[in-house]
């Protein structure tokens, strides 16, 4: 059986400082020993877009959802600061990391945070982003 020290790839959400999900993954076509930073910032842009879009719909789903049963819009009481931090990291090593500001979205959502549904997303989007740029650089050569 496989340990997450057996996977180069790690992929880490945060809510203040508090582990919402983390997940190891390979890349078995990606054969370089390091990331470029172009990749790091198509990886992060791709994936904090991801999250975000998704932390939207949920919020707009959620106000649809108590509009239409309460006649009354839900808007947020407090702003704490909320932080969502999304991190990559490769080998062990952070690469790249982006925080989103997560006060704009219900409480309810932001407090309740499940990208499950999109996790398979994400991780495509990394791998895609990966090889994007494997077969640049072999195009270059050739």
């Amino acid at each position: 059986m496989k340990t997450k020290s057996d996977y180069p790839f790690d992929f880490s959400l945060f809510i203040n400082d508090h582990v919402i999900c983390q997940r190891f993954f390979d890349e078995y076509n990606f054969k370089n020993d390091s990331i470029s930073f172009n990749q790091a910032i198509e990886i992060i842009s791709r994936v904090t877009q991801l999250i975000d879009d998704f932390l939207k719909s949920k919020s707009i789903d959620l106000v649809w959802t108590k509009n239409k049963i309460n006649n009354k819009v839900l808007v947020p009481h407090e702003v704490k600061n909320d932080l969502l931090s999304v991190s990559i990291s490769f080998k062990s090593k952070a690469v790249v990391s982006s925080i989103i500001n997560v006060d704009k979205y219900q409480p309810k959502v932001k407090y309740n945070i499940d990208i499950r549904p999109i996790l398979p997303l994400i991780i495509n989007n990394i791998r895609q982003c990966l090889m994007s740029t494997e077969l640049q650089s072999v195009n270059h050569i050739h």
